[in-house]
This record gives C-alpha cells, structure tokens and sequence, in this order.
C-alpha cells in the first residue's frame, strides 16, 4: 500500500471513534446521556429542558452516524480509489468541518450559551486538523513517488474507460451525489429554518434558547456532513477505477445503514419527536432505490 493509501484508511479508522457511543447505547441510556454530555460544560445538560433532551440526542445521534458513514466511505477510497485528487478531497473535508466548528466558535455569545466544551470539542477539532495534514501531506508524498505515478496513470485510465462499461450506474450516482450536495446547501445556511421543516409539530419544538442554540449547531453541522458525504462520493465516482468499492459501499449505506440508523427511528418515532415522516419515506425510497442500481453494479 502506498503512504496515500495507510493515511485514509488509518486517519478515517481513528476519526470513526468519537462515533462509537451512537452505536452501542441506547438513546435513553444513562450511557448514552453520558456520551452526549461530555460535549457540554459540566452541569449544563441539567440546565436544559428535559423535554428538548430527546430530540437533542437523537440528533446527536444523526450526526455521529453520518459522520462515521463519511469516515468509512473515506477508508473505501483507500482501497478502491486512492487518486491524489481523492486524498486532498477528503484532507480538505477535515478542514472544512474544522473551519466550521471554529465559525460557531467565534459567534462568542451563542458559543457560551450553548455551554459547549471547548475541551473536547477542541480536542475534537485539533485531531481531525492534524489527521487532516495527514492526509494531505501523505497524499503529496506518493504523489512524489515514481510507482505510485505508474500506478496512478494506469487508475486514471481505467477511471476514463469506466464510462463506457459502467456509463449509466457512475452518472446516476454522480448525479445523485450532486443532487444531495445542492439540497443539504439551504440546512447548513440556515439551521434554524430546516429545523422547524424537519420537525413541524409545535408542540415538540425546543423553545429555550439555549437548547435552540445547541439544535442549531448540531442540525447544520449534520447538514454539512451529509453534503460533504454526497460531494466525497461524487469526487469517488470521477476517479474511481472501478465501480465495484463505491457500488459496495453505496449498497451497505443506503440499503442498510441508512435506513437502520437514521431512517428507521425516525419513521418508526416520528410521532414521539415531533418530525415529519414524509420526506424520510422519500429519502428511504431513493437511498433504496441506489442500493438496488448498486447491487446491478456489482452482480448484474
């Protein structure tokens, strides 16, 4: 394996950890809350509302796991395809997500109402910076290396020759992928807005400003993973030299993680969260639909 290569499945193994939690407990675990208050100054969960703390976790939980399904379609791109522009791609995601936190971070007043923890939440952001120039510099460094440009010309080609074998399968997944970058844009621009869309019963709405603060901060950093998952598997598409690592990974993602983990307790708990189970069913439907194009993929 090239440097390229142990830099995204190392890096992406190790940013997958801080999601542990959101698999092995449960939502209404002590755990669970545990997990979730290490993000909080001490005391501050008792502060908010114990009506908002569901959907705060759950949330939570949405998050987590569609950052891991970001991680994992990183460790993906190591083994399937490992092109110089897919390194940087995912270093620069790293530092998108970063750059994000460090904007909420000085809106000052919003930061410390929300009693975030600079400590963990710091910790957070300085591995994934560091993992990010990982990944950059690793990147940079087989890019430098006289077999890996061998091998890189003879991915480049059989990505080009993909077109005419897998014409159909690469652009539908391509074309979806740009279609969730563009719908996940107005959820990481306003928050708030996409909030009162995804979870239209009044009644379940936070009214208290800091669990508003804390909702808005976890739905668009969620928003912003689920874009820049869509936009890393468009990257996975152009430079990919095969279909099958991506058709694998679209095939688990969106016929079973997906629909578990995110589409599942919403549908299934929409009436207790207060949230619209309407465009999950669609989502459900179209994620489904781009497992079953995946299976072709790799079977048919």
């Amino acid at each position: 394996m090239f440097a390229i290569q142990w830099a995204l499945v190392v890096c992406n193994i190790i940013s997958c950890l801080p999601a542990i939690p959101s698999f092995i407990f449960k939502i209404d675990s002590d755990k669970y809350h545990g997990a979730v208050s290490a993000f909080f100054n001490e005391g501050v969960m008792a502060t908010i509302p114990e009506k908002d703390h569901p959907f705060i976790k759950l949330l939570f939980k949405f998050l987590f796991t569609g950052l891991a399904g970001l991680y994992i379609l990183g460790i993906f791109a190591g083994f399937a395809a490992p092109a110089v522009w897919v390194g940087y791609a995912f270093a620069i995601g790293n530092f998108t997500r970063v750059l994000y936190i460090a904007v909420k971070y000085l809106d000052g007043d919003n930061w410390v109402k929300g009693g975030f923890s600079n400590q963990q939440i710091g910790r957070i952001c300085i591995i994934q910076f560091v993992l990010g120039v990982v990944i950059a510099g690793c990147t940079f460094l087989s890019s430098t290396n006289a077999e890996y440009q061998a091998f890189a010309d003879e991915m480049a080609e059989a990505a080009e020759a993909k077109w005419d074998t897998d014409g159909f399968y690469c652009k539908l997944i391509f074309g979806m992928g740009i279609f969730f970058v563009v719908f996940q844009i107005p959820p990481v621009i306003a928050p708030g807005f996409a909030l009162k869309q995804f979870q239209p019963v009044e009644e379940k709405q936070a009214t208290d400003k800091q669990s508003l603060i804390i909702l808005d901060f976890i739905m668009g950093f969620q928003a912003l993973s689920i874009l820049m998952t869509q936009a890393l598997v468009a990257v996975f598409v152009w430079f990919m030299p095969s279909v099958d690592g991506l058709a694998l990974w679209c095939l688990l993602f969106y016929t079973l993680y997906y629909p578990i983990f995110v589409f599942n307790p919403v549908i299934l708990g929409g009436d207790f969260y207060g949230m619209d189970k309407v465009p999950m069913l669609i989502f459900l439907i179209m994620n489904v639909f781009l497992g079953g194009a995946s299976l072709l993929a790799l079977f048919g």
